[in-house]
């Protein structure tokens, strides 16, 4: 009722009219004649304009004598004066016209400036370049396509998440993840990832800290300013599209597909009821599969062989996504203001059967001209998604993968009916069946997410302006984790030869919900001044208060009195509860000066000073700033100027110190909680935190450069931008250890340093275009090097962000790359490098130290971009590559462990010499080559046990490289021809598909080198089995215009 009510609220905008007057309506093409989409057509001296459609078409409310200025990217600009008589105007861009045409792009303060006063690096994507292989997530929509900025895609399941960085990792504990600015409100990572691709009308990646520094104390890590559409001065016009796709498992891990179950060495002898892989080899002959017959004597039988149809990797299944879109863009008040309203509807189900994720989403935006000089700005949504998945998915990878290959798991589907899948009688004595698992434990997730912004600008001269703005976001969460009660039969219990039948599962149930909430209030006053000696002057002034407020719930039960009943009262122990509430405010003052002389010097200067709440009151007002220059050397000499090929050469620089709070609200002081064991008897008890924060803890800083140019030729058909940076961020806030005499701890204070350098490039061309085709190429390239220069902590020579019982893990450690990844690994010769094995067994020999492995974050990155297209045919494409670093794959120590890895018959199962390795030879006292002593067992007695196999982590560290094929559409516009109805403009088939190819290096038979058991904290590198195997996608969508 809610939703309805919503959107009810939200069509109602619509009222506001769609009245229309003293139209002009024309169309916009080319020399050659062909249509100039989406020109923009304005009336001269006013901030009243249209954008001209796909075909080129406009209507704009304009009386005779007013001047149109007709612009679109590439082209000249044309002004026309709107004849007498006249209502329809043909206007003719010729392309380039020896200079490029001033684009506009959107800046930090969320207001608009000419691309030629940018003195930093930036970049745009479009609508159509966001939504050309119809994601259903916008942040996926980000790969590949812009330089500087690195999407992962972190998580699988329904409902993934994407870690979103900006020229990597600054920051060594704090969070790195680029801001992200919604219609000038800061929103989570999670808008993002929910919101309608089809709403938004760009995103701009301010890349630095330069581009960002008027966020002051959160604009350290970059930022991406997303834009929504604000509908069409023009005619109404309704869009709807139909999208359904599919997906299906794109990698599977390497597994061997020649041996069976079984344990034993040396004597490989089957095993009817083991888990472990280390059988006889597959010979196709009928055996028994089970710990135990039924309790009638029943017992299965199956074909000692590899199970291609009903085996382990047909346990995910394809599934299918729908996406409704449906959106109405029309002009409003007597073409005075215009109007946008869409609703959304993704229904996706998982490759894991049983999980579905469902999105609900409705917005509304646009502008007004209220009065004269007084302008209204709003937009409005709400989005909701619900997604039921399996709560233990690593359990369940483990049991599929870990499964023998000649069990055929899928007939396991209906355990409730199928006995021999029934968890008491289940094949397997120490793995219950993961289709149980499956359906048994779950959770159900529902988010309701409310963004919402109001501004209004009043001019009361030409060279004055006001601006007033109110944000809010908010979300709302409530989780719901279940586990149903099972009791095994005493038979499984009298029987079974492992553990997990004996115990039964008494069930449990937790809830958790809470509420979060920002709310951003602007003010802003801009001034401009031109004509003063050569010299244009702009200046605006603002104020910011910024309020993040957060409150949850959660209780858990352990055993259910009453299975089925999923509520907190049922229950058989105790229940816990928590209960947090935080809130936190940032006010700021900042200001911003742009000083333009002669159209192409342009010096900009921002300052803002914070006051940040969370800090010590004494110590939380912190200045930052920026400088950046713009040069337009095409514009400033005439040799530069008249020389054809050239249309645009820019010279940049910038340099800026910017922040991040590292700290939590309520985090200065140390605060008490109830002690361990209490309440008892009725009695309290309270104990105090183990750490101190430093008097006067500050925010982390950034000092950054940069310079770079931006070139333009042969009529813009060949673009290119380079960018180099640095940057320095000090203050790191780390926790260093105190004597317990002191009664804490840790101490939590400001020490270390990080620095970075990078390139950034892009190139794009248009090699070939006539009035009926064009193909476009364009490619990025990013090299990005996170360093740790100093941590400042006594005695500490690396620090650790996340490991392993062994040590394995990754680490902050000055002089290496960040993040870096350590593992147990192999002793070694210091003089030849080679592996020192026992000369007895010729097992390897573990170092008692944890090694360098290398950094966990690609240093190379490239994307190449394709957009051809022919008459009504178009085809676009995105492929990545990312290089030079190197990931851990934690499920390479249990699939060795089962022997289900396909490493684990390199030498099948034979003896071998191990490679590269030395022993040591008492005679010669000194180390010799290794060519004749080999393992003394090549099965389970080396692959499985962490003494020779695994538990040297270095055997599973692999190249993070990739390829990947991002997106592929190919779009046809269906002629009018076809239909005979003429409410219908326009339709548009498009076939479309995402990831449809992963390359990685042949040492990687894991995984997809984008997961990271850290999700979007700092200690990527490190994946394992909590993550589906990766998809793709493919599928097509159908869109009309009315």
């Amino acid at each position: 009722m809610r939703k309805f009510l919503l959107m009810a609220l939200l069509l109602s905008f619509s009222l506001l009219g769609f009245a229309q007057s003293g139209k002009v309506a024309g169309k916009v093409t080319d020399e050659t004649g062909a249509p100039v989409p989406f020109a923009s057509v304005s009336q001269k001296g006013t901030n009243y304009g249209v954008s001209a459609d796909a075909e080129g078409n406009f209507s704009i409310n304009a009386r005779p004598g007013i001047v149109l200025v007709v612009s679109a990217t590439g082209y000249g600009t044309q002004e026309v004066t709107v004849p007498s008589g006249t209502t329809n105007l043909n206007v003719v861009l010729t392309r380039g016209e020896g200079k490029v045409i001033d684009e506009v792009v959107v800046t930090a303060s969320g207001l608009r400036i000419n691309k030629k006063e940018q003195g930093y690096a930036s970049t745009t994507i479009t609508a159509e370049q966001l939504t050309q292989a119809s994601p259903t997530n916008v942040t996926t929509a980000l790969s590949g396509k812009v330089p500087g900025l690195q999407i992962n895609g972190v998580s699988s399941g329904v409902n993934p998440s994407y870690s979103i960085v900006l020229r990597g990792y600054r920051s060594i504990t704090g969070n790195n993840q680029a801001l992200i600015v919604l219609d000038n409100v800061i929103v989570p990572n999670s808008v993002l990832g929910n919101l309608n691709p089809a709403d938004i009308a760009d995103i701009t990646t301010l890349n630095g800290s330069s581009a960002a520094a008027l966020y002051g104390s959160r604009a350290a890590n970059g930022a991406l300013i997303v834009t929504t559409k604000r509908g069409s001065a023009q005619k109404p016009e309704i869009t709807l599209s139909q999208t359904i796709s599919a997906q299906s498992v794109g990698f599977y891990p390497g597994i061997q597909k020649s041996y069976g179950s079984g344990t034993d060495a040396y004597v490989q002898t089957y095993t009817q009821y083991e888990n472990q892989q280390y059988g006889p080899k597959f010979d196709g002959s009928i055996k028994e599969l089970g710990e135990f017959p039924l309790p009638g004597g029943e017992i299965q039988k199956v074909p000692y062989a590899w199970n291609a149809k009903e085996g382990k990797l047909n346990f995910w299944k394809p599934a299918l996504t729908s996406q409704t879109d449906f959106s109405i863009s029309a002009p409003t008040g007597g073409n005075r203001g215009k109007i946008y309203m869409s609703a959304q509807y993704v229904d996706a189900n998982g490759t894991l059967e049983g999980d579905r994720y469902k999105r609900t989403a409705v917005s509304v935006g646009g502008n007004q001209d209220i009065i004269e000089k007084i302008n209204l700005d709003y937009s409005a949504r709400y989005t909701q998604n619900v997604y039921n998945q399996a709560s233990n998915l690593a359990s369940i990878y483990d049991l599929i993968l870990n499964s023998p290959g000649q069990v055929p798991l899928t007939r396991y589907k209906n355990w409730q009916v199928d006995s021999f899948a029934m968890p008491n009688y289940y094949y397997n004595a120490y793995y219950n069946n993961p289709y149980f698992l499956k359906d048994n434990e779950r959770t159900n997730t529902t988010n309701d997410y409310l963004v919402s912004n109001l501004g209004l600008k009043y001019s009361p001269a030409s060279w004055l302006s006001f601006i007033g703005r109110l944000g809010m976001t908010s979300r709302f969460y409530e989780v719901q984790n279940w586990q149903e009660v099972f009791l095994y039969n005493q038979y499984a219990k009298d029987h079974t030869n492992g553990s997990y039948k004996k115990s039964d599962i008494k069930g449990g149930y937790s809830k958790s919900s809470g509420r979060e909430s920002t709310l951003i209030g602007d003010f802003i006053a801009q001034f401009k001044k031109s004509n003063i000696e050569n010299f244009d002057f702009r200046a605006n002034l603002g104020v910011q208060i910024i309020q993040d407020r957060s409150s949850g719930l959660a209780g858990g039960i352990s055993g259910l009195a009453v299975p089925g009943l999923f509520n907190l009262s049922n229950n058989t122990s105790p229940a816990s509860a928590s209960d947090n509430i935080a809130l936190s405010r940032t006010m700021g003052l900042w200001g911003e000066l742009y000083a333009t002389y002669k159209k192409y010097l342009t010096l900009h200067l921002t300052g803002r000073r914070d006051q940040v709440s969370v800090l010590d009151p004494e110590f939380n007002k912190f200045n930052y700033s920026s400088a950046d220059l713009s040069f337009i050397a095409s514009d400033a000499f005439s040799s530069i100027k008249d020389n054809t090929p050239i249309n645009l050469l820019k010279f940049m620089v910038s340099t800026a110190k910017t922040g991040n709070v590292n700290i939590g609200p309520y985090s200065t002081l140390p605060i008490f909680g109830q002690a361990s064991g209490y309440p008892y008897s009725g009695n309290v008890g309270y104990s105090i935190d183990n750490r101190i924060v430093t008097q006067g803890l500050k925010p982390e800083f950034t000092y950054s450069n940069e310079f770079g140019f931006e070139l333009e030729m042969w009529r813009s058909r060949l673009r290119s931008a380079f960018t180099y940076y640095t940057s320095k961020t000090k203050n790191q806030t780390l926790p260093v250890s105190i004597a317990p005499s002191t009664g804490y701890t840790s101490l939590l204070t400001n020490t270390g340093i990080t620095s970075a350098r990078g390139v950034e490039a892009t190139l794009g061309v248009i090699p070939y275009r006539t009035h009926d085709a064009e193909i476009g190429i364009s490619v990025n390239y990013t090299y990005n090097d996170n360093r740790v220069d100093e941590l400042g902590i006594t005695d500490l020579d690396k620090f650790r962000l996340f490991s392993y019982g062994n040590g394995t893990g990754v680490y902050a450690a000055p002089g290496k790359s960040y993040p870096a990844l350590y593992a147990t690994a192999h002793l070694r010769d210091s003089a030849t490098g080679k592996i020192i094995v026992d000369k007895t067994t010729g097992y390897p020999i573990l170092d008692p130290t944890i090694k360098y492995m290398g950094r966990t974050q690609p240093l190379h990155r490239v994307g190449v971009n394709l957009d051809a297209s022919y008459k009504a045919i178009s085809l676009r494409a995105v492929a990545e590559y990312r290089g030079s670093y190197v990931i851990y794959n934690a499920m390479g120590t249990t699939t060795d462990f089962s022997g289900a890895g396909i490493n684990t018959v390199m030498f099948d199962r034979n003896r071998f010499v191990f490679p590269n390795s030395v022993y040591w030879d008492a005679a010669q006292n000194k180390y010799v080559d290794n060519t004749n002593i080999t393992v003394a067992e090549g099965g389970p007695n080396y692959w499985s046990l962490s003494s020779t196999r695994t538990g040297m982590n270095e055997n599973y560290v692999t190249s993070g490289a990739f390829w990947k094929l991002r997106e592929l559409a190919l779009s046809y516009e269906l002629p009018a021809k076809l239909w005979n109805f003429k409410v219908v403009k326009g339709a548009t088939i498009s076939l479309v598909g995402r990831n449809l190819i992963m390359l990685v290096p042949k040492t990687n038979v894991y995984t997809d080198p984008e997961y990271s058991d850290a999700g979007t904290g700092n200690y990527v590198g490190l994946n394992s089995m909590s993550q589906n195997p990766p998809n793709r996608y493919y599928g097509g969508t159908i869109t009309l215009k009315f």
